[in-house]
């Protein structure tokens, strides 16, 4: 599927076995430290996200005040489906039901791949900077290597862009790193 995804976007896939573990681990820090323990969706995580909402829908603002906690449930499988979907509704009851809709597409891709699998495909659709998607491409513009040849620091560089791309882009904030 991920190969069909938008030819607009500058990428270039890469085999897992070609992707250092201090990237994987560096995603899987960041993104979802409990990957290899849930089945594809993170209850707890979905728990906080629910009543963070409700909340803001009561008092109007999250948990922690207007700049509060707006912590994402997604998990990677969850980010994943929504790289392969482009399903990103989020308005009112839509948005809800997107939200069930990944949820249950994430426990059944759980239960149909195995978890390096579903890392490979997360880490070769994920969003940088520039309209560029996956490690690989992303290595070869910021760093100009192949993601085989990254270093620890660069591996992390990565994995910190997806949290926010504009403040953590290297090349445009390289003091933030």
């Amino acid at each position: 599927e991920y190969t069909r995804l938008s030819s607009t976007q500058n990428k270039e896939y890469v085999d897992g076995s070609q992707m250092p573990q201090n990237l994987k681990h560096a995603f899987v820090a960041i993104e979802d430290k409990d990957f290899y323990e849930h089945n594809g969706v993170s209850l707890k995580r979905t728990a906080f996200a629910i009543l963070n909402e409700a909340k803001r829908i009561v008092t109007g603002s999250y948990i922690g005040g207007d700049s509060g906690l707006k912590q994402g449930a997604s998990t990677i499988n969850q980010q994943l489906i929504k790289n392969l979907t482009r399903d990103d509704e989020n308005s009112n009851m839509a948005g809800y039901m997107r939200k069930i809709r990944e949820i249950y597409r994430a426990y059944k891709m759980d239960v149909t791949y195995d978890k390096d699998t579903i890392l490979e495909a997360y880490l070769n659709t994920i969003s940088f900077t520039s309209n560029t998607a996956g490690v690989q491409a992303e290595a070869k513009k910021l760093f100009n290597k192949t993601v085989d040849q990254l270093t620890l620091e660069e591996c992390a560089s990565l994995a910190a862009i997806t949290r926010n791309p504009s403040r953590y882009n290297p090349v445009k904030n390289p003091e933030v790193h």
